[in-house]
């Protein structure tokens, strides 16, 4: 490993070296699909950070996002 081993029992404050502030995107979607009084649904979504959540390169360039997807069922009382 380049640098020697690295431990992760560290207890360093590295609050000061990241970005207080960070700027995204997010997008979603779904499909949903009728069945009588009830549904069937898919949805997608992800977001993804625009900076660098770290203030300078020496200590990497590491950004943020997620992804996720919701497989769902829902049913609705009376008419």
């Amino acid at each position: 490993m380049p640098g020697g081993s690295q431990s992760f029992d560290n207890t360093e404050n590295v609050k000061d070296s990241l970005h207080k502030f960070n700027a995204g995107i997010e997008g979603n979607i779904g499909l949903s699909y009728r069945l009588g009084l009830s549904r069937l649904f898919i949805e997608g979504c992800g977001n993804y950070g625009l900076l660098n959540i770290q203030k300078n390169a020496v200590n990497g360039k590491n950004e943020t996002g997620a992804a996720a997807v919701t497989i769902g069922y829902s049913y609705r009382f009376g008419r």
